[in-house]
């Protein structure tokens, strides 16, 4: 993620569960201002069938599985976490944040304990809110002996367009962060994000890590001794405020929420 020094990250442990394997393909796919209704109408829907999955979440519970849990504290400026604002109803995880009387609430889940992988196809169908400040992220992250990898196959600051100096929902980043805070970033400018579910993807190999929006190659980096060589896990959350996304404001929705139709990890 951006601004290392705004994240208090729990340190990733080493001991994983490390799965290292090699890549795959592609899928596609699109918030509303009532949430609820996405949910009810993204049911309906499917997903391809095929691939072998090392990794297949469809969120088909009433809760989250045992995949999912509560080790990383990112990213903005918020009052605090609250596990109770990731809720899982028909076929759809929404992560919500909650405006409170001493500021931003919101939820990050992750599977450190529970499934990592080396190299692969990491994507996932999200739908990300849109409001200033807003900042919905699906991304990988360890930090084994204290040397952090990190991959982020979607950061979005969801703010109206035209705001926050051009950074705002139609602009997709793509980052890859190594040992002593080092990043790069690829951006991709596109439609209003915001206004439907979208596949975002990344195929980390060896030589290159690419980058793709709904099957559409949005970035690729191809420096070897850069790219992460440890097993990572998987990260969903949805962020308040901070500098690089710009601030709240009383036109933030209360209750915003990312939209997660799936994660899906091939080899």
């Amino acid at each position: 993620m951006h601004h290392r020094a705004r994240r208090a990250a729990t340190a990733f442990s080493a001991a994983v569960l490390a799965v290292s394997i090699t890549p795959a393909l592609i899928t596609s796919g699109g918030y509303a201002r009532a949430y609820g209704a996405d949910i009810a109408s993204n049911a309906a829907q499917t997903t391809t069938s095929g691939p072998t999955y090392t990794f297949d979440e469809e969120f088909s519970g009433t809760s989250l599985s045992s995949m999912w849990h509560h080790h990383m504290h990112c990213c903005g400026v918020m009052a605090g976490y609250d596990p109770s604002l990731s809720t899982v109803a028909n076929g759809v995880l929404a992560m919500k944040v909650d405006r409170r009387s001493n500021g931003w609430y919101g939820d990050n889940i992750d599977t450190r304990t529970t499934f990592s992988q080396k190299y692969g196809y990491f994507e996932a169908r999200i739908k990300v809110p849109k409001g200033p400040g807003l900042w919905p992220a699906f991304w990988t992250y360890g930090a084994p002996n204290g040397s952090a990898a990190e991959i982020d196959t979607m950061e979005i600051c969801a703010n109206p367009l035209g705001t926050n100096g051009g950074n705002d929902a139609h602009e997709l980043h793509n980052t890859v962060h190594w040992a002593g805070g080092a990043t790069t970033t690829g951006r991709y400018y596109t439609v209003d994000l915001s206004l439907a579910y979208h596949v975002y993807a990344v195929d980390w190999r060896a030589n290159a890590i690419r980058f793709y929006l709904d099957g559409v190659l949005t970035w690729t980096f191809s420096d070897t001794s850069r790219i992460p060589t440890v097993a990572l896990p998987i990260v969903l959350n949805l962020g308040v405020g901070g500098q690089w996304c710009g601030p709240s404001n009383s036109t933030t929705p209360d209750g915003a929420a990312m939209l997660v139709d799936w994660v899906h990890v091939r080899p």
